[in-house]
């Protein structure tokens, strides 16, 4: 498919996604997490004239924090989920104190501790899990 095309690790499994690109893509790395030298092939690029780039949150968010550009740019992503262009990973919430079920789920489906779940538990009295900042 063609269009901007999101990738986290770098390495290898980023070379690997430029044979299911379209033409026209534009390819963006944004974690680089793997450490992994990326060796791009050539032919892409210029036969199915993808685009590479990358990108990177802090430097993004000391240039634009508090401007238009960082209220556009969230205002847009929203605008993403309004419309099902962007949809959520599929998780369940939880309180802290469900954390022996999550670890029991958590290789079926991403488990996400929600703060206010626990402030509202009932169980949130208890003195079998406390949090102290």
């Amino acid at each position: 498919s063609s269009g901007i095309n999101a990738e986290y690790g770098g390495g290898r499994e980023t070379v690997s996604l430029l044979k299911c690109l379209g033409e026209g893509s534009n390819l963006v790395t944004y974690g680089a997490m793997s450490n992994s030298p990326m060796v791009v092939p050539f032919g892409p690029m210029v036969f199915k004239d993808i685009t590479l780039n990358n990108y990177w949150m802090t430097r993004w968010t000391r240039r634009f924090a508090g401007s238009v550009a960082e209220a556009s740019m969230f205002e847009q992503i929203a605008e993403w989920f309004r419309t099902g262009k962007l949809t959520p990973t599929p998780h369940e919430e939880r309180s802290f104190f469900d954390h022996e079920e999550a670890f029991k789920s958590a290789f079926k489906r991403k488990q996400l501790f929600v703060v206010e779940r626990t402030l509202k538990d009932s169980r949130a009295g208890s003195s079998d899990f406390l949090v102290t900042l």
